[in-house]
């Protein structure tokens, strides 16, 4: 964070009001897929009309709960900041420079070894 401060202080004007910071962002059946190869196991993706959600959250997006939010995002696609000149990651840990990011794979792999030995 206080490399972070130091670039925003650098060019105020140029740098966001709030980044977002994530590991790894991948389609719904991007994560099902290493989830398949890591474990070894099925998985099942049921996949729901945005529709119904779109008209809930038109109704009253004060009461709208985030989840929901997030899956009509991600249905459109549109919850991907990498690349953009508001990703997070970039901004404050530029190509990894500062520490290295957790990505699904090897966060399952490590999970998938802890639930064998239970």
């Amino acid at each position: 964070m206080v490399q972070a401060s130091i670039r925003a202080l650098a060019d105020l004007k140029s740098f966001p009001n709030q980044v977002e910071i994530y590991s790894d962002i991948k389609s719904i059946r991007e994560y099902l897929e290493i989830y398949e190869r890591v474990s070894g196991k099925r998985g099942l993706m049921e996949f729901l009309p945005l529709e119904p959600a779109r008209e809930e959250y038109r109704k009253d997006p004060e009461k709208f709960k985030h989840h929901d939010l997030v899956t009509i995002l991600m249905g459109e696609g549109v919850y991907d900041f990498t690349g953009s000149p508001d990703d997070g990651n970039q901004l404050l840990n530029p190509n990894e420079s500062v520490w290295k990011l957790t990505k699904a794979e090897e966060y399952l792999k490590t999970a998938v070894e802890q639930w064998n030995k239970e």
